[in-house]
């Protein structure tokens, strides 16, 4: 049996929530596996939504060895790193798409964080 170590957070670190069977791509994660392997997932989502994830991934047969809300470590990595991330979106993103790439960047300041 392969083991998964499942980290959830309330902000967006991964996209598995957008896939529109994620089903599939847990069962594909499984197979290509190699023995014994290690899957690490990061996502996001309301409590229903991690519920029907972590069934689609017992149903794949992992095994959930950890599972942690990380969302403290994930908002105090994106306070550190938004001086970072302003000088590239400065530096690559037109003026008019600088408040919107701010948002999505997850600045500090935004809304978003």
């Amino acid at each position: 049996m392969h083991k998964i170590y499942l980290f959830w957070i309330a902000l967006l670190t991964e996209s598995s929530h957008r896939y529109p069977q994620v089903e599939f791509f847990i069962n594909e994660v499984y197979r290509v596996l190699k023995p014994g392997g290690t899957f690490l997932l990061t996502d996001f989502g309301q409590s229903e939504e991690l519920k029907m994830l972590k069934k689609h991934i017992k149903n794949a047969q992992f095994e959930i060895v950890k599972e942690e809300n990380i969302t403290n470590e994930v908002i105090d990595a994106l306070r550190l790193s938004t001086p970072e991330r302003k000088v590239l979106i400065n530096k690559i993103i037109p003026a008019f798409l600088k408040g919107v790439a701010y948002q999505f960047a997850a600045t500090e300041g935004s809304t978003t964080l």
